[in-house]
C-alpha cells in the first residue's frame, strides 16, 4: 500500500518498490494558451496568419468551428514564440483535446433534420465538427505530416491527451507533437464583477518531444507514472488533473525557478491511471510571453 494525500492506493505488484514503476516522459519544448471570446475567435478568423505569412484559406474561416481557431490560435502562438526552428517540424504530428467539440452545431443539425430531412444537412458538418477536425484542421494548417487525431472530447479530455501524448512519443513515429486542449468556460469570477460576463474559450497549446531529441532549448519535463510512487504530499495539487489548473501551473511561481538546484515539482495523482508530474528544469526561453492566461482568465 501506498500512502498519497490521506488515501490508501494499492499497487498492483505487493512489495515493488517505486523504482520499479513504469514511467513515460517527455520534454515539453514550448508552450503557450489563451481565453477568447466569441467575438474574438470571430475576429481572429480573418486576423490569424499562418507560419508562411498566408492568411487563413476562405473555406476554413467559414466553416471552422470556434474551438478550432482557439487551438489555432493557441499553437501559432506557440510556434511564433519559439526561440529556435522545430527540427523536422513537417513531420510533426498533432493530437488534440476538444471538450463537447461541434455539439451546437450538431445540435443545430439534428433540428434541421427532423423537420426538413436529410438535404437540410450541411456536407460541412462532419468535416469541421466531428472529433478529429481540430487535429486534421491544424495538421494540413502547419503542413505537418505526422500522425494526427481527435482524442477525448468529454470532460476527462486533458488527460486523454496527455496520456496519448506521452505515449506517442515513446512510439517515436514523429519527432515531436503538438497537443492542442481546448474548452469552453465561464467567465472566471474577477471578471464578472467587473461586467465581463461572457464565456470564454480557454486554449492551451504544448510542443513535445522525446527525451533524446536533439533540442538545445527545452523548459519543462512532463513524466507519468503506471501507479504512484512515495513523494512529499505537499508539493501535490490535489484537486482534479484538467485543463484549468495544468494552465495555472505552467504560469504558476512554484516551477518558474531559473535553476535546476531549485526547480520544483508539481503532481497528480489520477485514479485508477497513474501520477503526472510537471518540473521545470532549464531557463524559460527569453521572449516567452508568461502572462496570457492571467490576464484574460487567471
Amino acid at each position: 500500500m501506498i500512502k498519497y494525500g490521506g488515501q490508501q492506493v494499492k499497487t498492483s505488484v505487493p512489495g515493488v518498490g517505486a523504482e520499479a514503476t513504469q514511467v513515460l516522459r517527455a520534454k515539453l519544448i514550448a508552450w503557450s494558451s489563451g481565453a477568447f471570446t466569441r467575438r474574438q475567435l470571430q475576429r481572429l478568423r480573418t486576423e490569424l496568419r499562418l507560419p508562411n505569412g498566408e492568411t487563413l484559406p476562405a473555406a476554413f474561416v467559414r466553416h471552422a468551428e470556434e474551438q478550432t481557431i482557439a487551438g489555432l490560435a493557441a499553437t501559432l502562438q506557440t510556434w511564433s514564440e519559439m526561440s529556435q526552428s522545430l527540427p523536422e517540424a513537417q513531420n510533426w504530428g498533432v493530437i488534440a483535446a476538444p471538450e463537447y467539440f461541434g455539439r451546437e452545431a450538431t445540435w443545430s443539425a439534428l433540428q434541421r433534420y427532423s423537420q426538413e430531412g436529410a438535404s437540410a444537412i450541411s456536407p460541412h458538418l462532419i468535416p469541421n465538427h466531428c472529433l478529429h477536425s481540430l487535429a486534421g484542421s491544424l495538421s494540413v494548417l502547419l503542413g505537418c505530416r505526422g500522425p494526427n487525431y481527435g482524442i477525448g472530447g468529454g470532460p476527462r479530455q486533458f488527460v486523454e491527451l496527455l496520456l496519448a501524448g506521452l505515449g506517442e512519443v515513446q512510439r517515436d513515429l514523429a519527432p515531436g507533437y503538438w497537443l492542442v486542449a481546448t474548452a469552453w468556460r465561464p467567465a472566471p469570477p474577477e471578471l464578472s464583477a467587473s461586467g465581463f460576463d461572457e464565456p470564454i474559450c480557454l486554449a492551451l497549446a504544448l510542443a513535445i518531444c522525446r527525451e533524446d531529441f536533439p533540442l538545445v532549448t527545452w523548459r519543462a519535463r512532463l513524466s507519468w507514472y503506471s501507479w504512484p510512487r512515495l513523494f512529499d504530499s505537499a508539493s501535490s495539487d490535489e484537486s482534479v488533473l484538467g485543463l484549468d489548473n495544468f494552465v495555472r501551473a505552467l504560469y504558476g511561481a512554484r516551477i518558474t525557478s531559473p535553476t535546476k538546484e531549485h526547480a520544483e515539482t508539481i503532481s497528480w495523482y489520477i485514479p485508477r491511471t497513474g501520477l503526472l508530474e510537471l518540473r521545470r528544469e532549464e531557463v524559460a526561453v527569453s521572449g516567452q510571453n508568461e502572462t496570457d492566461y492571467q490576464e484574460v482568465a487567471a
